[in-house]
């Protein structure tokens, strides 16, 4: 069986994965563009924060992810306006006032020197670790069965 095979029953459990999932995720941020501006910048936190870390598994990464929840200064990595831009299709000025906004609710902060960095919150970043990627991780362990079910990497034909 191939992911050609079954594109079906894969690609509506990916869709209803991703729909589900930017549910989840407007409800967290508040509005569409808070959650594109959000991911990004949540992104780019956790590209920091795994960057030298030897362990890839969950544990490792949400500890490193906790013990960096006051933002990543010592990095020339810098996030800026114009590339959340780039990587969202939001403009650039769409982009100034949800990170303005994001910052007055405690998501993030920004300087001309640092960027754009996630600062939460306590309280924010605990409901991000332990409630809304909670569910983002069950989701895609969802999915990964679902690929896993019908073969669609071909692992089992690689096994034979």
């Amino acid at each position: 069986m191939s992911l050609e095979e079954n594109f079906n029953p894969i690609w509506r459990r990916f869709l209803e994965m991703e729909i589900i999932r930017s549910q989840y995720c407007l409800k967290f941020a508040g509005s569409a563009n808070a959650y594109l501006v959000l991911q990004v910048i949540c992104w780019h936190h956790l590209l920091l924060v795994t960057e030298n870390q030897a362990a890839g598994s969950y544990e490792a990464t949400v500890d490193n992810w906790f013990a960096s929840q006051t933002g990543v200064t010592k990095t020339n990595k810098k996030l800026t306006y114009a590339l959340i831009s780039d990587l969202t299709g939001l403009d650039k000025e769409t982009v100034r006032r949800n990170v303005k906004m994001l910052e007055k609710a405690g998501f993030a902060s920004a300087d001309r020197k640092s960027g754009v960095m996630y600062t939460p919150t306590p309280e924010i970043n605990d409901r991000l670790v332990n409630d809304l990627n909670v569910k983002e991780v069950g989701l895609v362990k969802q999915f990964a069965s679902t690929l896993a079910r019908y073969d669609a990497l071909g692992i089992a034909d690689q096994k034979g």
